[in-house]
């Protein structure tokens, strides 16, 4: 199966709040031609109109990750823009690709995680301040496959 432009998949009863860790287990089936980005939503509203807004957190085959607001359907604030980490795993022979993504919110700090390390952490400010919400996945552009697996939130 084929995505793009782009997809983002949610529930509406899939939603978290006050200290909590969303992850999800991603796995590259085939990388794209280009840097296209998957991983994890948070803290989103009115996923279904203009006036959306939510956090993302994901990485790309080329071992890069971001944190990025969006605002609504035509404005993003990059958080963290991307920024290459060691703990992403990048395709192997096969075009294949697993990464655990994390997102731990505790008290006024947020940690991001991939395949259990930190990768970045920040205090909860700015437009980080707000991560109660709906939570899913995005799959950026044209990625010929991505499965995901394990979405789930804990400490609530």
């Amino acid at each position: 199966m084929n995505t793009g432009p782009a997809v983002m998949l949610w529930q509406e009863d899939q939603r978290a709040s006050g200290n909590y860790t969303l992850s999800g287990r991603f796995t590259l089936l085939e990388p794209s031609s280009h840097r296209n980005y998957y991983g994890l939503v948070f803290g989103g509203r009115n996923l279904s109109s203009e006036n959306q807004w939510y956090l993302y957190f994901m990485v790309a085959q080329t071992g890069h990750f971001v944190v990025i607001n969006r605002i609504d359907n035509a404005n993003t604030n990059s958080v963290v823009s991307h920024t290459e980490h060691s703990a992403i795993q990048r395709p192997d022979a096969n075009g294949r690709s697993v990464n655990d993504l994390a997102v731990r919110v505790n008290g006024d700090r947020i940690e991001f995680l991939v395949n259990g390390r930190v990768v970045h952490a920040t205090e909860r400010s700015g437009s980080l301040l707000d991560t109660n919400g709906l939570y899913g996945v995005r799959i950026n552009h044209v990625l010929p496959g991505v499965l995901v697996e394990n979405l789930s939130v804990t400490g609530m």
